[in-house]
């Protein structure tokens, strides 16, 4: 599934797609980043992850003020998990 995360210019990350990346590749999510100065990072939480720790990450670092993030690709197990 995807989950795609926009890193806040005004955010503790300063913008840092990279950033973001080590923080979810700590819970074994990989992903890649929009080339060209874009700040989009696109996440594929795979079948072995741990949806629910995923999402309260993505949900958690959005209250922060981290980033923004956006479910694109996702599945019944995401939708039903702990809500944002």
């Amino acid at each position: 599934m995807t989950v795609r995360v926009i890193p806040r210019t005004d955010g503790p990350l300063g913008g840092d797609p990279a950033q973001v990346l080590a923080v979810f590749s700590q819970l074994g999510v990989a992903g890649e980043t929009m080339g060209g100065g874009m700040r989009l990072v696109a996440l594929d939480v795979g079948p072995d992850s741990d949806v629910e720790q995923v999402k309260r990450v993505c949900a958690g670092g959005e209250s922060d003020a981290w980033w923004d993030y956006e479910e694109a690709d996702i599945t019944s197990e995401w939708r039903s998990s702990t809500p944002r």
